[in-house]
């Protein structure tokens, strides 16, 4: 029986000062190399996703250099071509948003301000289809805006590049990596192994699952606005599969801006409702129903554990950090089930119920 001292308290408290002070020192570190260590986690997720396509080239005689070429380079082929083929419309609808902006003012005057406002633009609407300059304060914004956004895209496009080539790299040494990895833990060797494989295997399984998925709704969504007659069904489809990939947020965005669009889009404000409310349906299916199905025990985890994660990544390195953050949730876990001091944590990461509780009472450990 361990009898609690004045001195045991004491350390007690200071070790739990000094992982406070770890923790505030390390989201610091995180939030101030933003620059270079999300290229380097996006380019281990990506190897981490392929490498079994990599591994399956290198087993049918191709070497792992020019399998990782390969697979690398279809992929940004692919990537490219699709968007390429969408810049013409997506160039277009940018253009627009000037008179779109001014129009949807125009019809929420009409239902929520006053009558003078809806005048004023009434106006404006007029003085856009007489080809005049309007909406001044629109377009004189206009520019720091796009200029602001396309710095932004053009960094984070650097990012992407540099992760790529570095994913390449890692895809292009073999087992190499592994071997260092594994030099580096002689007397555990067999568990490491065991828990690198895991990692790969779930995170891999993950994101290809992700992608899959994705791509299903943006099928569905541009099938339905296909059958509305809404133009541009494909760009919105694209939009979908691309936004779908930041949790909670990438399909409140998706549905606001379709909204906007169709509110301008169509005559009355009830008609420009329905193809905004079928993608909020769209988006519900997929979360609360395709996905936990398709991506069963092991990969499911816990919504509050998923919206904390996002949280805090979006706060440290806003959309960049959204992406990674449920891939990175997914590679603690595996950690986790992995390491008996954590086991705890795992399950608490874990989606599935503790035994004794309902329908779950004779559910498997989580990892199984």
């Amino acid at each position: 029986m361990t009898v609690s001292t004045p001195q045991s308290h004491e350390l007690a408290l200071i070790r739990g000062l000094l992982i406070g002070v770890f923790l505030i020192l390390l989201f610091g570190a995180v939030l101030i190399a933003r620059d270079v260590l999300f290229p380097i986690l996006f380019g281990l997720f990506l190897a981490l996703t392929l490498r079994p396509v990599v591994r399956a080239l290198c087993r049918v005689g191709c070497p792992a250099p020019i399998a990782s070429f390969l697979v690398i380079a279809t992929l940004a082929v692919a990537i490219a071509g699709f968007f390429y083929s969408l810049s013409g419309v997506l160039s277009d609808w940018v253009a627009d948003i000037p008179r779109m902006m001014t129009e949807l003012r125009w019809k929420l005057a009409s239902l929520f301000s006053s009558v003078q406002e809806m005048q004023d633009a009434t106006k404006e609407v007029e003085q856009i289809a007489e080809g005049t300059n309007a909406a001044p304060a629109v377009r004189a914004d206009g520019p720091g805006f796009l200029s602001t956004l396309l710095g932004q895209t053009a960094n984070f496009g650097s990012a992407i590049a540099i992760g790529t080539i570095l994913a390449m790299l890692i895809l292009g040494s073999g087992d190499l990596v592994l071997l260092k990895i594994l030099n580096a833990f002689p007397r555990d060797r067999d568990h490491v192994r065991k828990v690198i494989f895991d990692i790969e295997a779930r995170i891999s399984r993950y994101l290809l699952s992700i992608t899959l998925i994705n791509m299903g709704l943006g099928a569905a969504l541009a099938a339905y606005l296909w059958l509305l007659g809404f133009p541009n069904p494909v760009l919105w489809g694209a939009a979908a599969f691309v936004l779908n990939y930041l949790p909670y947020l990438g399909g409140i965005i998706g549905v606001l801006l379709l909204g906007v669009h169709a509110l301008t889009h169509y005559p009355d404000v009830a008609a420009g409702l329905v193809p905004p409310l079928g993608y909020a349906v769209l988006t519900t299916l997929e979360g609360q129903i395709v996905t936990p199905w398709l991506l069963g025990r092991r990969l499911e985890l816990n919504t509050i554990a998923v919206f904390l994660t996002v949280l805090v990544w979006g706060w440290l390195w806003g959309i960049p950090g959204m992406l990674l953050a449920v891939p990175f949730l997914v590679l603690f876990k595996v950690i986790c089930d992995n390491v008996s001091a954590l086991r705890l944590l795992g399950s608490f990461l874990s989606a599935e119920r503790a035994p004794g509780s309902g329908k779950a009472a004779h559910a498997a450990p989580p990892g199984d």
